[in-house]
């Protein structure tokens, strides 16, 4: 209200009635008053070119309307910060004669607010912008007087986005009726009290207004956001030695708005900042930033979360129709390249033409693997610094979960506010529809995709568009799905590439795909890759519920080395969870083909009835053969577009494509249209829409490019014995097609990498003696000169055949392999072809058995190997195998662990570490290994890796290993423990007894290990835990931490091992308090006295951080809906919103004073 009123009210309180001491400070005000002219009406400060908002301020009672707006160091509010903060915004003031005790005009706030309606209707500009008010004190009630009388039009109304009142008095002031008296006193001066009078606290005008103001924007409460900050010091007069008070207090303050903030600060200074870091005027910046969406936007964007993003439209369809909710999906990345940096890898140890690398499906090293909450979290340059990325592309095949990704991230954001502190906005958009809407406006595509069933859906797209375009906004992130399937997108020209080039964007394509060349660079490249084992093993829990299903399905990917690869791929894992009748009952489905055949031949059944040609009764019944019959036409047409994909290079058919294979094959009538009957097969999936004229722009691909690559193969295989390969040219669609042999095709492109897997199926899928025709084709001419090449190929189909095939000469073909390999081994050229999986048995059993007896086979003749250390070399191979070995194998291995030789007896340890089932006898050799401490801890650690990777560990074993652990030296001890790791449910005793060995190690790796085993027990006793609770108490700082660390996973530990727990908190080191937030963070409930003695924790300034600690803990209990998080500074509290999830790796939780926790230094 002016620092007139803050001097009145010195004299009111001293009685000071010296005319002298009245004016002298009031003398300068008014020299300079009357030295400038009276400024009055709309004051522009920043007007861009190319304004997205304006910003409109409205000064106070009694200022200056230029230097109110002024801090320290002449640091103007709207001519310096603003401005800078915000170059996109048009920038305002409306000044009026605010003076009440000189030379005050007689007016009303109605008058002053009808005066600032006219100056918005005469003075805007177009075209028209949201609008954000900022009233300070008085000139708050200026603005919601303006809005709430009858001639504000519809326009200011509807523009007005966001309002922020400085310490305005809602309710009124108490100061108000003191200013007022003095202004009577001093009349002589012009002074006038109507303004003042207006303020009373509780006043019937006020009470009028509010009331007024919620009535006349009803239409648009919602879209309009109303903020206000308040004081929270005194104003101080006589320079500073006495206080007046609160001249608007919080209640006054926060009435009729929103959403409410402090200032620390004094009324004067709400207005009033120091520069572009201060702490206050950041606080504004940032409501500022968020309040300058327009109304119309927020209706949009809401309208496609109520609409697109709804949780039923973001679920999983499975094969089997069924929904699977998208906390049950695992999308896994890894960094493939960061702009400004080079990750380091490790060399790979397997085969880069394995099938697990050749389907993605391999883990990298775990130093690359991205966690999605983690996407955008600063990463290290090759400068040093670091820098968050932005701009991010992900590559991934088809089928391995990009359209499941991009569904997380919109069900994340949305729902789990992942990435809130980054982003407020996310538009999820396909490219191929883009790509498709040739010729249109981006507010037009933005209709068609988001509003096509929306009355006047375009004016919301044109407003979202606009919106987006305009103000670019920087906490909007665009999720653009399909950079392969939009080739029209390339050329800067079209009207969506724009989107592309936006600052926030995740793009995702196919491997191999090209980036336009004036696209910016991406600062991440990722790829995706397939599911790991522990997800596999949620994903068949989540999904199979008879539980003698699930043991079976368990134990079927257990047994099959092939399997274990194939299900790490979300699709192929869901059609064996649909398939498994099939697949399981089949014996003879141990090769990739036998699988496809199983699983294709169970979604043929459920696409027959789908296709309404037999009803489920009759499918039932019905053999293999008869299914066939009835989808001739349906298969023959996927063999078709599936070699002529693969021919093209094509894996996404669009309508031309499929009309053209139609046309060409002469497809047999269907009451269902071409583009409807694609879609009820099961095999292919969709992509694209359907315009108003609802003809189909549907594209199709396949679930999965092996599922092509098998339909191509079956197509080469019937055209095998008659008839020629019919290739269709798919860039001139009107050419005839080429007729080619399928021998002929088969000779010419039997090394190019895009068949390898046809090849594998080709060999599979084919009969009798066709099979041995197969590899004879393959052995002719042209041939690998190097030799791997081919003899890989010769492999991989090799591996398809089976025991059934009618090979004349398989020990022929798998010599050639041995022989190939004892050339690697002897050159030492890496031995590449025994790493691979696909690798004969026989051909293995042959080699391993011959170089361990000392001798090498080379075509007939015996070549002896004097050197010992080639056997130690071959034992250190042959730990990447997983492969089972053969009963003499084994047995070879046995002598060796059993020998004198120390390092031998090591080396076989680890020959070993790919089997997981091996006798109990043959473990029994490698735990006495153990106990040779001479071998050194690294070595012994790794024996323990073999024994931690049997699936099944015998009790002798277990009490063998106990015993050791107990008993053996240091590091033996170490090894033994190590050696349970992986065991989840030991046994009572043996847990009893690794509890009781806590108090006795009080150092050393022995005590980490055993406190990792008694960790990864899934569930641990009551006595476990009360024993674990005691050992917790005891001023033994090792054992302390060991204790507890124990109890991380148990997610319902008795109360009083949590109040145990918690009471170590008060002077807690680091190590022991890191290790009970842990504990804490994952516990399922806190009773009602731990919450109430966390929250005292959590008030409480004892020294060191169980403040955060308990903060922590609090905040992330899945059955508390709001949370107190302490702020140090001023012992207020700060309230959050709980996330019904784990701590995401991406949030920083703020303590107060300065002080920040990531739960990701925290947990990992």
């Amino acid at each position: 209200m002016g620092r007139e009123l803050f001097l009145i009210t010195l004299i009111i309180l001293l009685g000071i009635a010296s005319s002298y001491t009245l004016f002298r400070p009031l003398r300068k005000k008014i020299r300079r008053r009357m030295a400038e002219p009276r400024l009055d009406g709309i004051m522009v400060h920043a007007e861009p070119k190319d304004a997205g908002f304006e910003i409109v301020a409205v000064h106070g009672l009694g200022a200056h309307p230029k230097y109110t707006w002024e801090g320290p160091g002449h640091v103007h509010l709207l001519q310096d910060l603003l401005k800078k903060s915000f170059p996109q915004a048009r920038i305002s003031s409306f000044a009026y004669n605010s003076d009440w005790l000189v030379d005050a005009p007689i007016k009303s706030s109605q008058s002053i607010s009808e005066r600032l309606l006219e100056e918005l209707q005469t003075k805007r500009q177009s075209p028209r912008l949201p609008i954000i008010f900022i009233g300070h004190s008085f000139g708050g009630i200026v603005i919601k007087k303006a809005l709430s009388l009858a001639q504000c039009s519809e326009e200011i109304l509807e523009d007005t986005c966001g309002i922020i009142y400085l310490g305005t008095p809602h309710q009124g002031s108490s100061m108000s009726l003191l200013a007022a008296m003095i202004a009577s006193w001093t009349s002589f001066l012009g002074s006038d009290s109507t303004l003042l009078l207006s303020l009373r606290s509780h006043g019937s005008d006020l009470s009028d207004l509010e009331q007024a103001f919620k009535d006349r924007i009803s239409r648009s409460l919602q879209k309009t956001k109303v903020v206000s900050f308040y004081e929270t010091k005194s104003t101080y007069i006589l320079r500073g030695r006495l206080s007046v008070g609160l001249i608007v207090d919080r209640d006054s303050a926060s009435s009729c708005v929103w959403e409410t903030g402090y200032m620390d600060t004094n009324h004067s200074g709400l207005n009033k900042f120091r520069g572009l870091e201060d702490e206050q005027y950041i606080k504004l910046k940032d409501k500022i930033d968020q309040l300058r969406t327009p109304p119309k936007f927020e209706e949009a964007y809401k309208y496609i979360c109520d609409n697109s993003y709804t949780k039923e439209r973001l679920e999983i369809k499975r094969l089997s129709g069924e929904s699977l909710p998208l906390d049950q999906c695992y999308i896994n990345l890894t960094i493939l390249k960061h702009h400004g940096s080079i990750p380091e890898t490790e060399e790979d140890q397997s085969s880069q033409f394995s099938l697990s690398n050749r389907l993605s499906v391999k883990p990298p090293p775990e130093e690359l693997q991205v966690e999605l909450p983690a996407l955008f979290n600063p990463r290290k340059l090759e400068s040093g610094s670091e820098k968050a990325p932005r701009r991010i592309l992900i590559r991934g095949r088809a089928g391995v979960g990009k359209t499941t990704l991009c569904k997380k991230i919109v069900h994340d954001f949305v729902y789990n506010n992942m990435w809130a502190s980054k982003f407020d906005y996310v538009f999820w958009i396909s490219l191929r529809e883009l790509n498709e809407m040739k010729g249109k406006k981006l507010d037009k595509i933005f209709s068609q995709h988001y509003f096509y069933h929306k009355p006047k859906g375009s004016n919301l797209a044109k407003t979202l568009w606009s919106a987006i375009e305009v103000l670019e906004y920087e906490r909007c992130l665009f999720i653009l799905d399909g950079l392969d399937e939009a080739s029209g997108l390339a050329s800067s020209n079209h009207p969506a590439f724009i989107l592309l080039d936006k600052p926030n964007v995740i793009i995702t394509t196919r491997p191999h795909t090209q980036l336009p060349n004036n696209l910016k660079e991406p600062d991440l490249e990722l790829d995706t890759f397939g599911f790991h084992p522990d997800q596999v093993q949620r994903y068949i829990e989540n999904v199979v519920r008879n539980p003698q299903d699930l043991n079976e399905i368990r134990l079927y990917i257990q047994g099959h080395e092939l399997i274990q690869t194939l299900v790490r791929i979300p699709i192929q894992l869901d059609a064996l969870c649909y398939a498994k009748d099939k697949v399981m009952k089949d014996s003879s489905a141990d090769s990739m083909t036998s699988i496809y055949e199983a699983i294709t031949q169970h979604l043929w059944e459920k696409d027959v009835e789908r296709l309404e040609k037999a009803t489920r009764n009759d499918i039932d019944v019905a053999s293999n053969s008869e299914i066939d019959e009835l989808i001739k036409a349906e298969m023959e047409y996927l063999e078709h577009i599936a070699f002529n994909g693969m021919y093209n290079g094509v894996i996404e058919f669009g309508p031309e494509h499929q009309d053209k294979i139609r046309r060409h094959i002469k497809l047999t009538y269907s009451k269902f249209p071409l583009h409807e009957r694609l879609g009820r097969l099961s095999f292919l999936r969709s992509s694209g829409y359907l315009d108003r004229n609802k003809k189909s722009k549907r594209n199709y691909h396949f679930l999965h490019l092996t599922f092509q690559e098998f339909f191509a193969a079956k197509y080469i295989v019937r055209k095998w014995k008659s008839g020629a390969l019919e290739c269709l040219d798919f860039q001139n669609l009107e050419r005839s097609h080429s007729e080619i042999d399928p021998k002929d095709f088969i000779r010419e492109n039997k090394y190019d990498a895009r068949y390898d897997i046809v090849w594998r199926f080709t060999a599979g899928l084919l009969r009798d003696e066709e099979v041995q025709r197969f590899f004879d084709l393959i052995e002719q001419e042209p041939r690998d000169l190097l030799g791997p090449v081919h003899l890989r190929l010769v492999m991989h189909c090799l591996s398809e055949t089976g025991a059934s095939a009618n090979l004349q000469c398989p020990s022929a073909l798998e010599e050639k392999l041995v022989q190939w390999t004892i050339f690697e081994y002897m050159n030492q050229l890496g031995l590449e072809l025994i790493k691979d999986p696909e690798f004969p048995r026989k051909a293995l059993h042959r080699l391993v058995l011959g170089v361990m007896k000392n001798r090498c086979f080379v075509n007939e003749e015996t070549y002896t190997v004097p050197d010992s250390m080639q056997i130690y070399k071959i034992l250190n191979l042959m730990q990447n195998i997983t492969k089972p070995f053969s009963r003499e194998i084994i047995a070879t291995i046995e002598t060796l662990l059993t020998g004198q030789n120390v390092d031998f007896r090591y080396a076989a340890a680890i020959a070993l570490r790919g089997q997981s089932s091996l006798s109990e006898q043959t473990i029994n050799y490698i735990v006495a290994i153990l106990d040779i401490e001479d071998l050194g801890v690294n070595k012994l650690r790794g024996v323990a890796v073999t024994i931690q990777s049997q699936l099944q560990m015998p009790e002798k074993i277990m009490i063998s290993l106990l015993k050791l652990l107990q008993e053996g030296g240091g590091i033996s001890s170490m090894a033994a423990a190590e050696a349970l790791q992986k065991q989840l449910k030991l046994p009572e005793e043996i847990i009893a007894t690794m509890v009781e060995s806590l108090k006795n190690r009080t150092r050393g790796y022995t005590l980490i290990a055993i406190t990792r085993v008694l960790k990864n027990q899934s569930k641990l006793s009551k006595e476990a835990i009360l024993a674990l609770t005691k050992l917790a108490k005891t001023k033994e700082h090792p054992a302390q931490c060991a204790a507890i660390e124990s109890m991380e996973k148990q997610s319902n530990l008795p109360e009083e091992t949590v109040h145990t727990i918690i009471g170590l908190l008060v002077d807690a080191p680091d190590d022991i308090r890191e290790r009970v937030i842990r504990v804490l963070v994952y516990q399922a409930s806190f009773s009602k006295e731990t919450e109430t003695t966390l929250t005292k924790l959590a008030e409480n300034s004892y020294p060191g951080n169980s403040q955060y600690t308990a903060a922590i803990a609090l905040k992330y209990q899945s059955n508390l809906l709001e949370l107190t998080v302490i702020s140090r500074s001023n012992g207020t509290f700060k309230q959050c919103k709980q996330r019904p999830c784990q701590p995401s790796s991406d949030e920083t939780i703020e303590l107060g004073g300065g002080n920040y926790i990531s739960p990701q230094n925290i947990l990992t």
